[in-house]
Protein backbone atom coordinates (compact mmCIF):
# COMPACT_ATOMS: atom_id res chain seq x y z
CA UNK A 1 0.00 0.00 0.00
CA UNK A 2 2.86 2.37 0.78
CA UNK A 3 4.36 1.68 -2.65
CA UNK A 4 1.07 2.59 -4.35
CA UNK A 5 0.93 5.86 -2.42
CA UNK A 6 4.44 6.71 -3.63
CA UNK A 7 3.48 5.87 -7.22
CA UNK A 8 0.18 7.76 -7.16
CA UNK A 9 1.35 10.68 -9.30
CA UNK A 10 3.41 8.66 -11.77
CA UNK A 11 2.12 7.87 -15.26
CA UNK A 12 0.12 4.71 -15.91
CA UNK A 13 2.95 3.19 -17.93
CA UNK A 14 5.50 3.94 -15.20
CA UNK A 15 3.34 2.41 -12.48
CA UNK A 16 2.52 -0.73 -14.45
CA UNK A 17 6.20 -1.22 -15.21
CA UNK A 18 7.00 -1.21 -11.51
CA UNK A 19 4.06 -3.41 -10.49
CA UNK A 20 4.67 -5.91 -13.31
CA UNK A 21 8.19 -6.38 -11.98
CA UNK A 22 6.72 -7.36 -8.60
CA UNK A 23 3.47 -9.20 -9.38
CA UNK A 24 2.87 -11.99 -11.85
CA UNK A 25 -0.59 -11.38 -13.30
CA UNK A 26 -0.61 -14.89 -14.75
CA UNK A 27 -0.68 -16.18 -11.18
CA UNK A 28 -4.26 -15.89 -9.93
CA UNK A 29 -3.29 -15.50 -6.27
CA UNK A 30 -0.86 -12.68 -7.02
CA UNK A 31 -3.36 -11.01 -9.35
CA UNK A 32 -6.07 -11.06 -6.67
CA UNK A 33 -3.67 -9.74 -4.04
CA UNK A 34 -2.74 -6.76 -6.21
CA UNK A 35 -6.35 -5.97 -7.06
CA UNK A 36 -7.37 -6.09 -3.39
CA UNK A 37 -4.75 -3.40 -2.76
CA UNK A 38 -5.71 -1.27 -5.74
CA UNK A 39 -9.38 -0.92 -4.75
CA UNK A 40 -8.20 1.05 -1.71
CA UNK A 41 -6.32 3.66 -3.74
CA UNK A 42 -7.51 6.59 -5.83
CA UNK A 43 -6.10 5.17 -9.05
CA UNK A 44 -9.17 4.21 -11.14
CA UNK A 45 -7.39 3.86 -14.49
CA UNK A 46 -4.73 1.65 -12.95
CA UNK A 47 -7.42 -0.46 -11.30
CA UNK A 48 -9.21 -0.81 -14.64
CA UNK A 49 -5.97 -1.80 -16.36
CA UNK A 50 -5.33 -4.69 -13.99
CA UNK A 51 -8.95 -5.81 -13.73
CA UNK A 52 -9.09 -6.09 -17.53
CA UNK A 53 -5.88 -8.14 -17.52
CA UNK A 54 -7.25 -10.34 -14.74
CA UNK A 55 -10.52 -10.85 -16.64
CA UNK A 56 -8.70 -12.10 -19.72
CA UNK A 57 -6.99 -14.85 -17.73
CA UNK A 58 -9.33 -15.48 -14.82
CA UNK A 59 -12.77 -14.11 -15.79
CA UNK A 60 -15.16 -13.61 -12.90
CA UNK A 61 -18.01 -11.33 -11.89
CA UNK A 62 -16.97 -10.29 -8.41
CA UNK A 63 -16.90 -7.32 -6.06
CA UNK A 64 -13.54 -6.14 -7.39
CA UNK A 65 -15.01 -5.87 -10.89
CA UNK A 66 -17.97 -3.90 -9.53
CA UNK A 67 -15.68 -1.52 -7.65
CA UNK A 68 -13.65 -0.93 -10.81
CA UNK A 69 -16.84 -0.01 -12.68
CA UNK A 70 -17.83 2.44 -9.93
CA UNK A 71 -14.34 3.92 -9.80
CA UNK A 72 -14.46 4.64 -13.53
CA UNK A 73 -17.99 6.02 -13.57
CA UNK A 74 -19.84 3.04 -15.10
CA UNK A 75 -22.67 3.34 -12.60
CA UNK A 76 -25.41 1.94 -14.84
CA UNK A 77 -23.46 -1.31 -15.09
CA UNK A 78 -22.44 -1.56 -11.44
CA UNK A 79 -25.43 -0.27 -9.47
CA UNK A 80 -28.06 -2.80 -10.62
CA UNK A 81 -25.76 -5.62 -9.53
CA UNK A 82 -24.84 -3.90 -6.27
CA UNK A 83 -28.53 -3.37 -5.50
CA UNK A 84 -29.26 -7.07 -5.91
CA UNK A 85 -26.19 -7.99 -3.85
CA UNK A 86 -27.32 -5.75 -0.99
CA UNK A 87 -30.67 -7.57 -0.89
CA UNK A 88 -28.87 -10.82 -0.14
CA UNK A 89 -25.61 -9.86 1.55
CA UNK A 90 -25.06 -7.43 4.44
CA UNK A 91 -21.27 -7.32 4.13
CA UNK A 92 -20.11 -3.98 5.56
CA UNK A 93 -17.76 -3.07 2.68
CA UNK A 94 -20.48 -3.92 0.16
CA UNK A 95 -23.00 -1.67 1.95
CA UNK A 96 -20.55 1.24 2.25
CA UNK A 97 -19.48 1.11 -1.40
CA UNK A 98 -23.09 0.74 -2.54
CA UNK A 99 -24.35 3.75 -0.58
CA UNK A 100 -21.44 5.91 -1.75
CA UNK A 101 -21.72 4.72 -5.35
CA UNK A 102 -25.40 5.61 -5.54
CA UNK A 103 -24.60 9.15 -4.36
CA UNK A 104 -21.64 9.49 -6.72
CA UNK A 105 -23.87 8.47 -9.64
CA UNK A 106 -26.05 11.55 -8.99
CA UNK A 107 -28.94 9.51 -10.35
CA UNK A 108 -32.10 9.84 -8.24
CA UNK A 109 -33.41 6.47 -9.42
CA UNK A 110 -30.48 4.60 -7.90
CA UNK A 111 -30.27 6.83 -4.84
CA UNK A 112 -33.92 6.14 -3.99
CA UNK A 113 -33.44 2.42 -4.60
CA UNK A 114 -30.60 2.18 -2.10
CA UNK A 115 -32.31 4.47 0.43
CA UNK A 116 -35.17 1.94 0.61
CA UNK A 117 -32.79 -0.96 1.13
CA UNK A 118 -29.81 0.10 3.23
CA UNK A 119 -29.59 0.16 7.07
CA UNK A 120 -30.66 3.34 8.87
CA UNK A 121 -27.11 4.36 9.82
CA UNK A 122 -26.21 4.57 6.12
CA UNK A 123 -29.48 6.16 5.10
CA UNK A 124 -28.93 8.94 7.65
CA UNK A 125 -25.57 9.88 6.13
CA UNK A 126 -26.98 9.68 2.61
CA UNK A 127 -29.92 11.93 3.50
CA UNK A 128 -27.60 14.45 5.15
CA UNK A 129 -25.51 14.53 1.98
CA UNK A 130 -28.70 15.12 -0.01
CA UNK A 131 -29.47 18.19 2.10
CA UNK A 132 -31.94 16.88 4.66
CA UNK A 133 -31.73 17.91 8.31
CA UNK A 134 -30.42 14.78 9.98
CA UNK A 135 -28.65 14.25 13.31
CA UNK A 136 -25.42 12.30 12.72
CA UNK A 137 -23.74 12.31 16.13
CA UNK A 138 -23.77 8.47 16.31
CA UNK A 139 -22.66 7.88 12.72
CA UNK A 140 -18.95 8.73 13.13
CA UNK A 141 -17.53 5.56 11.65
CA UNK A 142 -20.17 5.25 8.94
CA UNK A 143 -19.45 8.79 7.78
CA UNK A 144 -15.69 8.13 7.69
CA UNK A 145 -16.16 4.90 5.70
CA UNK A 146 -18.40 6.59 3.11
CA UNK A 147 -15.99 9.52 2.97
CA UNK A 148 -13.25 6.96 2.27
CA UNK A 149 -15.06 5.93 -0.94
CA UNK A 150 -15.58 9.57 -1.94
CA UNK A 151 -11.84 10.16 -1.50
CA UNK A 152 -11.14 7.27 -3.83
CA UNK A 153 -13.66 7.86 -6.60
CA UNK A 154 -15.52 11.14 -6.14
CA UNK A 155 -14.76 14.35 -7.97
CA UNK A 156 -13.61 17.48 -6.14
CA UNK A 157 -17.11 18.92 -5.80
CA UNK A 158 -18.57 15.67 -4.46
CA UNK A 159 -15.73 15.24 -1.98
CA UNK A 160 -16.09 18.81 -0.73
CA UNK A 161 -19.81 18.30 -0.26
CA UNK A 162 -19.30 15.10 1.73
CA UNK A 163 -16.60 16.69 3.90
CA UNK A 164 -18.99 19.52 4.74
CA UNK A 165 -21.01 17.03 6.80
CA UNK A 166 -18.26 17.17 9.43
CA UNK A 167 -20.15 20.15 10.87
CA UNK A 168 -22.70 17.63 12.19
CA UNK A 169 -20.07 16.02 14.44
CA UNK A 170 -17.80 17.32 17.18
CA UNK A 171 -14.27 18.56 16.42
CA UNK A 172 -12.65 15.13 16.79
CA UNK A 173 -14.04 14.20 13.36
CA UNK A 174 -11.27 16.32 11.84
CA UNK A 175 -8.70 13.89 13.20
CA UNK A 176 -10.44 10.96 11.50
CA UNK A 177 -10.53 12.90 8.23
CA UNK A 178 -6.88 13.94 8.51
CA UNK A 179 -5.79 10.32 8.98
CA UNK A 180 -7.88 9.19 5.99
CA UNK A 181 -6.27 11.77 3.72
CA UNK A 182 -2.76 10.85 4.85
CA UNK A 183 -3.47 7.15 4.36
CA UNK A 184 -4.53 7.94 0.77
CA UNK A 185 -1.38 9.95 0.10
CA UNK A 186 -3.39 13.19 -0.16
CA UNK A 187 -0.93 15.08 2.01
CA UNK A 188 -2.00 18.64 1.17
CA UNK A 189 -5.54 18.00 2.44
CA UNK A 190 -4.30 15.85 5.31
CA UNK A 191 -2.03 18.69 6.42
CA UNK A 192 -4.92 21.15 6.35
CA UNK A 193 -6.96 18.97 8.68
CA UNK A 194 -4.08 18.21 11.06
CA UNK A 195 -3.53 21.96 11.24
CA UNK A 196 -7.18 22.43 12.25
CA UNK A 197 -6.90 19.71 14.88
CA UNK A 198 -3.79 21.28 16.43
CA UNK A 199 -5.21 24.83 16.36
CA UNK A 200 -8.41 23.68 18.05
CA UNK A 201 -6.46 21.87 20.77
CA UNK A 202 -4.23 24.90 21.44
CA UNK A 203 -7.20 27.29 21.52
CA UNK A 204 -9.10 25.13 24.00
CA UNK A 205 -6.17 24.12 26.19
CA UNK A 206 -6.38 20.45 25.24
CA UNK A 207 -3.55 17.95 25.32
CA UNK A 208 -1.79 17.67 21.97
CA UNK A 209 -0.59 14.27 20.80
CA UNK A 210 2.98 14.48 19.49
CA UNK A 211 1.88 12.27 16.59
CA UNK A 212 -0.28 15.15 15.29
CA UNK A 213 2.78 17.38 14.92
CA UNK A 214 4.71 14.57 13.28
CA UNK A 215 1.89 13.86 10.81
CA UNK A 216 1.42 17.56 10.07
CA UNK A 217 5.12 17.98 9.41
CA UNK A 218 5.13 14.85 7.26
CA UNK A 219 2.33 16.33 5.14
CA UNK A 220 4.25 19.58 4.66
CA UNK A 221 7.40 17.70 3.69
Amino acid sequence: DRLLVLLRKASLSEVTKVLDSIYNMENEIEAEFLLERLVNHAMPKLLAHYVIRRQRLFPKDDFILLQMLVANGYFDKALPVLLECCKQDKDERLLMVSSAASLLSENSFWVKGFLRLLPERLVNVMNAYLGEEVQLSDEYLVFVEILHVFMLWGNKEQLTRMISLRSKFDETINLYIAKEFVDKGMYDLGGDFYNEVIKFAVKNGLQIDSEWYFSYGYCLH
